[in-house]
């Protein structure tokens, strides 16, 4: 579980610094008054970055979940209530 921990991080490093910079381009963008196609492009830009980390946060923790036992998956399912257990965290839901 470790190595997948380890190994999934180095690999969303890249989209999380891309999505941290396209926040940033969103937010300079924003002060400084761009066209709205300009503002448009960067909301795109910033949510395919999120995506990206998202899904790579989610194949780590399938990857996790499949090397536990039955008893383990039942136990994490139950202490992560039911929208952690889709992969959803309240706050993402509460954006939805």
């Amino acid at each position: 579980i470790q190595s997948i921990r380890s190994d999934s991080r180095a690999a969303i490093q890249p989209d999380l610094a891309a999505l941290k910079a396209a926040h940033a381009k969103l937010q300079a963008d924003l002060s400084s008054g761009a066209d709205k196609s300009v503002l448009g492009q960067d909301v795109l830009d910033q949510d395919t970055y999120r995506a990206k980390v998202r899904g790579g946060f989610q194949a780590a923790h399938e990857q996790i979940v499949a090397r536990l036992t039955p008893d383990q998956q039942a136990s994490l399912a139950t202490c992560s209530g039911p929208g952690r257990a889709s992969g959803n965290s309240s706050a993402e839901e509460e954006q939805q």
